[in-house]
């Protein structure tokens, strides 16, 4: 059991509710608050580590609740009276490659002008950061941390591995934060003097009014494993923070309010709306899509990307979703400009970026604005797409889409998306239903702001420094300070440049139309994945050399007929492999789809259906034999064999759709091969024929 300090009432005191209420946000979900919080502080503890990286992880699991609850001292039967010994969840976030908790631990040693790192999360209530000359760092205000209060019951678990003077230490301590005149106050039913706020940690022999954290190592597993986490490994340093009874449905509620003008259709295609994991990997896409993966950051101005998984997943740039793929070449384009570098994106060829000047900064340009207008298929090619305005919950009533603005300083933190106010208003809108206009204005954070008289406190300071006091405590939105109107003007400019630059560009006479059409044209309507090559076990292009993949090549080449696609297809299989099953699965934006998934969470009918497979014939490679199958396999004969082999369709549970192939061979080394024949169902979708690989 650990030793525990709860706040009572005096003078001077912070108090639990005013803690909570502190991040000026209201209209963004939880989650969103704390991935946006989580990576920034991760961000800024990495600033001082040489590593052209910084890793951050995000998991979800369960834990049993009475285990936990012994820890707690006096909240041990509070708890175990609430949750009755149940399982519950709860989530972690690690971060390495970052310097960890630093700083002193105990009062006596706390410096007046910083705290350090472990005090200022663990004990302050709106200390901000103060080394950040250029505005490199994100925080401000000190009060983004109380997001981790709000995700759960208000208890969080700070764990950090830091070196000191090249001795590694491990740091534990646990926290509770919670509204103090609650009804469901935790604290009250122990300590009616409470003002909302408790930790849990080592008395300090020395005062016994001050908590340390735990640093024996056995303890500190000891904890660790309540939640089958691990401790730091030698020599690595960063923080973890976990947050116990979280509620998944709770955190989850409210993400498409009742009258935001989705349809039933898309809301059943966006699954992250009933899954915690996946609607986290979205928002890390949408927050930090400048940072991930994006190894162009130290080339061009020494940034460091960011690496991270959820639930163990990593997030690459190929696995983003194409909209925040848009979103990461617009910011690196933009930032290369203010370091006096071109980047050219290689996937988007038409971003165009313009200075953005600004009367009130040395050298009169504040920073660049890289923009594009772009149609939805260009976007993602594969058809399928959500609206990027479903992503973010940008809920328009406008009949056209209204252009996005994007802002960002050095931590690479997307600010937000605005559709609306000054940075967007008399915008071009664009001209058809699929078309959009989106644009990232990057500032030059390192340019100074002139020393001229008006300019107050903030004469000669660097404009990322400036930025970075204009944010409250959410880090939303930039608002100049008392009657300046530096951040106005920017706004303003924006808008400006970027429509002169698409008024100049509509009256640019462009050649080879029919010929852009006709590449459009063929985008959509034909398939493009796997098709007319070779690809191995697990659906990829290319057979690869050794391994158990290599066991099974499936080739594929399509032929588009009005109302269905003929694909001649050859499986080869090796060694002793003699069983596979292929797939139907339907490409949309949120990743391939297969019909069980389809007629669980879409509907009953899935797109692309198995018609019927012909002139089938089993290929014996050692002895050079062919067998043919005889009939046809369909819907009404459901199995058919010959000497060598075995193809059967197989339906989905509910037996509403045929979209698997199994072929079961009684030789080693044979091929199979035939013409299956697809019926499309509904012509906007792209289909993908893989491997399915057995649960």
């Amino acid at each position: 059991m650990l030793d525990e300090l709860i706040k009572t009432m005096d003078y001077g005191i912070s108090y639990g509710s005013g803690t909570l209420k502190a991040l000026q946000n209201d209209s963004l979900p939880e989650l969103d608050l704390l991935v946006r919080e989580a990576i920034q502080n991760s961000s800024d503890a990495a600033r001082k580590i040489e590593n052209a990286r910084f890793d951050v992880n995000f998991s979800v699991g369960t834990f049993k609740s009475h285990n936990l609850n012994l820890e707690l001292n006096s909240l041990a039967k509070v708890l175990d009276d609430r949750y009755q010994g149940q399982e519950c969840e709860f989530m972690e976030i690690r971060d390495t490659r970052t310097s960890g908790l630093t700083g002193p631990v105990q009062l006596s040693e706390l410096d007046r002008e910083d705290h350090g790192n472990y005090f200022k999360l663990v004990f302050d209530t709106g200390k901000e950061q103060t080394d950040s000359d250029s505005g490199e760092a994100g925080g401000s205000w000190g009060y983004g941390k109380s997001v981790y209060y709000r995700i759960g019951i208000g208890l969080v678990i700070f764990y950090s591995q830091i070196q000191n003077n090249s001795i590694y230490e491990e740091r534990l301590i646990l926290s509770l934060t919670e509204h103090e005149t609650d009804n469901n106050s935790l604290l009250q039913e122990v300590c009616k003097e409470s003002v909302g706020r408790a930790w849990w940690g080592k008395r300090n022999p020395e005062n016994n009014n001050e908590l340390l954290p735990i640093t024996d190592s056995g303890e500190i597993q000891r904890i660790l494993n309540i939640f089958g986490l691990h401790r730091f490994k030698e020599q690595q340093t960063g923080t973890a923070i976990i947050i116990p009874y979280i509620d998944e449905s709770k955190l989850l509620n409210g993400i498409f309010p009742d009258e935001c003008g989705i349809s039933d259709d898309v809301k059943k295609m966006c699954r992250w709306k009933d899954d915690i994991v996946e609607y986290i990997q979205l928002a890390v896409q949408k927050w930090y899509a400048p940072k991930i993966f994006n190894k162009h950051l130290g080339e061009i101005s020494g940034q460091k990307w960011l690496a991270v998984r959820v639930n163990g997943e990593p997030i690459k740039y190929t696995t983003m979703r194409p909209f925040f793929q848009l979103v990461q070449e617009l910011y690196t384009t933009a930032l290369s400009y203010n370091y006096n570098k071109k980047y050219e994106s290689e996937k988007f060829t038409d971003i165009e970026c313009v200075a953005v000047p600004s009367q009130r900064v040395v050298g009169n340009v504040s920073g660049y604005v890289a923009f594009i207008r772009i149609n939805q298929n260009d976007i993602s090619p594969t058809g399928g797409m959500i609206s990027p305005y479903t992503y973010l919950r940008l809920f328009s009533k406008s009949p056209l889409n209204d252009p996005i603005v994007m802002f960002a300083r050095t931590p690479g933190l997307i600010l937000d998306y605005k559709i609306d106010g000054k940075w967007t208003k008399g915008l071009i809108k664009p001209e058809e239903d699929d078309e959009f206009i989106f644009a990232f204005y990057v500032p030059n954070c390192a340019a100074n702001i002139k020393n001229e008289k008006g300019l107050g406190v903030y004469a000669g300071t660097s404009l990322g420094e400036y930025l970075r006091k204009c944010e409250k405590s959410d880090h939303m939105t930039w608002d100049d300070k008392s009657n300046l109107t530096l951040v106005s003007n920017i706004k303003g400019q924006v808008v400006a440049k970027i429509n002169g630059k698409l008024k100049k560009d509509d009256q640019i006479e462009v050649e080879g139309t029919t010929s852009k059409l006709s590449g459009k044209l063929g985008r959509k309507l034909l398939p493009t994945r796997g098709y007319g090559k070779k690809i191995d076990g697990n659906g990829q292009s290319g057979s690869g050399n050794g391994g158990k993949e290599d066991n099974l090549e499936i080739e594929l080449n399509p032929i588009i007929h009005s109302d269905s696609m003929e694909i001649v297809f050859k499986i080869t299989f090796k060694n002793t492999r003699k069983v596979a099953r292929v797939g139907i699965f339907v490409e949309t934006e949120t990743g391939v789809i297969d019909a069980e998934l389809w007629e669980k969470d879409i509907s009953d009918k899935f797109p692309v259906q198995i018609d019927r497979i012909i002139e089938a014939k089993t290929y014996a490679l050692n002895s050079k034999k062919i067998l043919v199958f005889e009939k046809e396999c369909s819907a009404t004969n459901m199995l058919i064999n010959n000497e060598y082999s075995s193809i059967e369709l197989i339906q989905t549970q509910k037996g509403k759709n045929i979209s698997e192939i199994q072929i079961t061979n009684e030789i080693t080394n044979a091929s199979v091969s035939g013409r299956l024949i697809l019926k499309t169902v509904d012509r906007k979708y792209v289909c993908a024929i893989k491997e399915v690989k057995s649960t």
